[in-house]
């Protein structure tokens, strides 16, 4: 399966059959088909076998052009699984609840037919339906027309697919003890002044790891968003949600760790007294730590409407985030004093 296919189409062949998976009407007993070979055909009714010969194979019955057309190769539409497990789903809808709400059903259709089941004299049929107003059902050598009234009751087949999946992830239980420290890069630079104060911005550039991201899926693609609820160690945190971003693929996976490597630059503002040589240190240490915490996964459809929620709980290794411990040593400048008093003697003595 490919990410949000629109379903899997199985071909049969003369005398054969097709798996018990295939897409089955609503209703009646009839299963979705198309034929490959004669797509003018559109959609019709499909059976294991003729209803009075289980050894005749799977069989087919298309409207066309006024008739009805038997045929013994075609295709049958196939699911199986659960919309959590594929990405996608069909569903049977009634046709007059899809017309009143439109924005919240899409029909499976192709060429502009659409699948399509309703009561037909005794017993329930699948045909065609050309979207959204005139149906056709093959019965009886014929096809047979309707409209209006007549077909608000039928069956469309429509589909839906997962487009958003939102994890809110819970940090549980988390302690600055938890925080595993070691020094990421030193800084150093240094000020000096003369006869008036100055103000300085420390600035220097390191290298920073950012924090792994979280993998989660169910064999298939989307885009993700995620909230998370803070706890202690707020900067490591808010670092660890800023760098997630996130197309979800493989197989749910609570720790992976991805890494990425940029550089980013320190700042940090200085005032440096009179007559001093101020020298300003930086470590930068990367905080790393083990996160326990709880999932929450919300899965929507392309309407918005939640399709499922899950809980479950993992450990986040190797979030990241980075903090500095400054230091800032001032030094007095002596000589340079010294210096202006002997200037300030000489002028004294030349002009007293």
């Amino acid at each position: 399966m490919t990410n949000n296919v629109l379903g899997t189409w199985i071909h049969v062949n003369k005398g054969g059959t097709f798996p018990d998976c295939a897409v089955k009407a609503k209703k009646g007993y009839f299963y979705v088909c198309r034929c490959s070979s004669k797509p003018s055909f559109g959609f019709g009714k499909a059976l294991l076998h003729e209803e009075n010969d289980p050894k005749s194979g799977a069989v087919a019955w298309f409207p066309f052009e006024k008739k009805e057309h038997k045929e013994t190769q075609f295709e049958v539409l196939v699911y199986k699984g659960t919309i959590v497990e594929n990405g996608y789903e069909f569903y049977w809808k009634k046709l007059v609840k899809i017309l009143q709400h439109p924005s919240d059903h899409e029909v499976y259709r192709e060429n502009g037919f659409v699948p399509f089941e309703m009561y037909h004299k005794d017993y329930w049929a699948i045909g065609k339906l050309k979207w959204p107003s005139v149906a056709y059902i093959p019965s009886g050598n014929k096809e047979h027309v309707y409209e209006g009234k007549h077909i608000e009751n039928g069956y469309a087949l429509c589909f839906r697919k997962v487009s958003k999946v939102v994890i809110e992830l819970i940090p549980e239980s988390i302690t600055p003890a938890m925080a595993k420290r070691k020094p990421a890069s030193y800084l150093e630079g240094k000020y000096t002044t003369s006869l008036l104060p100055q103000e300085y911005t420390f600035r220097k550039n390191y290298k920073v790891v950012q924090a792994s991201t979280f993998e989660i899926s169910h064999g298939w693609s989307t885009s993700v968003e995620i909230s998370l609820s803070t706890g202690l160690l707020t900067e490591s945190v808010a670092k660890w949600q800023k760098s997630l971003s996130v197309t979800m693929q493989g197989n749910y996976v609570t720790t992976q760790e991805t890494t990425k490597e940029e550089e980013t630059e320190f700042t940090y503002p200085i005032k440096v007294p009179p007559y001093t040589t101020s020298t300003i240190t930086a470590t930068i240490w990367q905080e790393q730590l083990d996160i326990p915490f709880l999932a929450k996964e919300t899965i929507y459809d392309q309407f918005n409407h939640v399709i499922k929620e899950h809980q479950t709980k993992g450990v986040w290794h190797g979030v990241s985030c980075y903090v500095a411990d400054v230091n800032i040593q001032e030094t007095f400048r002596k000589g340079f004093l010294l210096m202006i008093i002997v200037i300030l003697g000489v002028l004294f003595h030349l002009f007293w």
